[in-house]
């Protein structure tokens, strides 16, 4: 129960790294547009898509205040699913200042949001616009009051939470105070400038942060390899990838030999030590594209992709090998390390295989050169049936 609590909340805490990146992405590519470079409409479309493409959402807008009609000066539609950019719409469609969701945003300067359009009273479709769906239309500021409203919608009910709605906001402020800064570009330059470069910091200090927990969450913290949570889903992407093609796959298991001695005898430094040159020594003999980690105590697993049973034996001897060479000096005693491996291999023909099953044959192996005197190889041999 309490290691289902920690990756709940090692999750929860991933998305809210991978929601605050999204958020920054999109405040830095609002802040990258030069207004003096590009025309209102060029910018407005800028903004609706640093929106869209950073939050997921289907359809925005902006329509901006005309006397007593709010006309649509930039629109675009996107389906994400379709790996394509956004698109503008043609909407140049007008409305009375004072009709529906829009109007009362402009008319009251809140933010008016609608979680189910069926069920919203206040929602007046417009011409062949949406009936379900999600909607948020939020002031635009200006000068003494809302320039216009910034209109979001997607086609699932209740899609916008309190945070997609905080951000929102902070844009449809940004677009308006881009569409200022149009206005008056002149005075202007250096301000965008110094806003760039702090959100470029922002959003590098961020990256380094979710590069960081990444890797926290699939290094042992103690050899420096992989652990057991990178492992099996790495493992068994790449046996099924050998599985696919046909291609060798090879598993290695090694366990330390009287390990728990070691600790008992000269200490837990003495035996993180020997983890920490163990994990050197095997990383040192695998090529780019193994995956090596440490699955347990004094274990480790490695999985061998283009590697039949007579590679995986001779990489096996070469481990063994270079532990029998290792040797530490513990108040003027030495002290050797050996390990017992097991060795199996992915059938020829093979087209679908479980990691899991090859790790317990390569276990069941590890555990024979174990009872047949330890420091040693032994290769799993399936029983007759």
């Amino acid at each position: 129960m309490e290691q289902h609590l920690l990756v709940t909340a090692l999750r929860d805490l991933k998305d809210q790294f991978l929601r605050l990146v999204d958020t920054l992405s999109a405040f830095h590519d609002l802040a990258r547009i030069r207004p003096d470079r590009v025309d209102r409409e060029e910018l407005l479309y800028q903004a609706l898509g640093a929106l869209m493409e950073n939050h997921g959402i289907a359809r925005c807008s902006v329509f901006l205040a005309d006397g007593d009609r709010l006309r649509c000066a930039a629109a675009l539609d996107w389906d994400p699913r379709s790996g394509e950019a956004p698109r503008p719409c043609a909407d140049d469609h007008s409305y009375p200042s004072s009709w529906g969701l829009m109007g009362r945003a402009l008319e009251q300067g809140e933010m008016q949001h609608c979680p189910d359009l069926t069920q919203c009273d206040t929602f007046t479709p417009g011409e062949n616009g949406p009936r379900t769906g999600s909607l948020v239309c939020v002031p635009v500021p200006g000068g003494e009051g809302p320039a216009g409203v910034l209109n979001a919608y997607h086609p699932e009910p209740g899609y916008f939470d309190r945070p997609a709605l905080e951000v929102l906001q902070a844009i449809a402020g940004i677009t308006g105070q881009l569409l200022s800064n149009w206005r008056y570009r002149r005075d202007m330059d250096r301000t965008v400038r110094e806003r760039t470069a702090e959100l470029e910091r922002a959003l590098e200090h961020t990256r380094q942060l979710k590069e960081s927990f990444e890797q926290l969450s699939v290094i042992d913290e103690l050899t420096g390899i992989h652990n057991r949570r990178f492992f099996f889903p790495e493992a068994q992407s790449a046996l099924a990838n050998a599985c696919r093609h046909q291609q060798p796959f090879c598993v290695v298991m090694l366990d330390l030999d009287r390990f728990k001695e070691i600790n008992d005898s000269y200490g837990h430094a003495v035996g993180d030590k020997v983890l920490q040159v163990t994990a050197a020594l095997v990383k040192g003999q695998t090529r780019e594209g193994d995956i090596t980690a440490r699955v347990g105590g004094e274990e480790f697993a490695l999985a061998l992709p283009n590697t039949d049973l007579q590679g995986g034996l001779q990489l096996a001897e070469r481990i063994l090998t270079s532990l029998q060479n290792v040797t530490f000096s513990r108040r003027g005693e030495r002290i050797r390390i050996t390990a017992s491996l097991g060795v199996t291999a992915l059938p020829p023909g093979v087209r679908s295989a479980q990691i899991d099953d090859l790790l317990q044959q390569a276990d069941h192996a590890m555990y024979l050169a174990k009872t047949q005197g330890r420091n040693r190889i032994s290769v799993y041999r399936p029983e007759p049936d």
